[in-house]
């Protein structure tokens, strides 16, 4: 069995690096060694845990490759999926990527407020004071326009708006 410890002494595998990294992994299950390999970066677990889960012929198995962190090995079920996943370990990533998501998200609910806000503000008639500046039918003049007036307003929002302000 080959155990991947994760731990602060452990071997920084870059993501350039990693392929290789796993063939010595592979490698050593091939040769059924009892090996331990201890890393201090996640993409190797991730990489790893990804073959197990895909469980094709020739990926690694639950049977051939178990985690370790602080001491303890992890349990994992058939889907690679480890159970009670302990904090620390091997979450930096998916923490930054969960605040970037979490970021997002609220600059998209900012925006989507503010669109809100100024679609809230428009009156039929002022919009179809600005109408005449662009072509096509009148449905299409007043998307132009409602875009024009709110930055950042999509197809969408001034869809609704016109449906919500009854313009066809």
């Amino acid at each position: 069995m080959i155990t991947i410890e994760y731990c602060k002494d452990g071997e920084p595998v870059s993501d350039f690096e990693l392929s290789k990294f796993f063939s010595r992994v592979q490698q050593a299950v091939k040769n059924q060694e009892e090996v331990t390999f201890k890393i201090s970066t996640s993409p190797p677990i991730h990489l790893i845990r990804c073959d197990l889960a895909i469980a094709s012929e020739d990926a690694l198995s639950i049977e051939d490759v178990q985690f370790k962190f602080e001491g303890k090995i992890l349990e994992m079920d058939e889907d690679a999926r480890i159970i009670d996943w302990p904090r620390g370990f091997a979450d930096s990533e998916t923490n930054l990527r969960g605040n970037v998501l979490q970021k997002n998200r609220e600059v998209f609910e900012e925006r989507q407020r503010k669109i809100k806000e100024s679609l809230e503000l428009l009156t039929l008639e002022y919009v179809d004071s600005l109408t005449p500046r662009f072509d096509g039918s009148l449905i299409v003049r007043r998307i132009k326009a409602i875009r024009e007036l709110v930055p950042g307003c999509g197809l969408h929002e001034a869809k609704l708006w016109i449906d919500k302000n009854g313009c066809f």
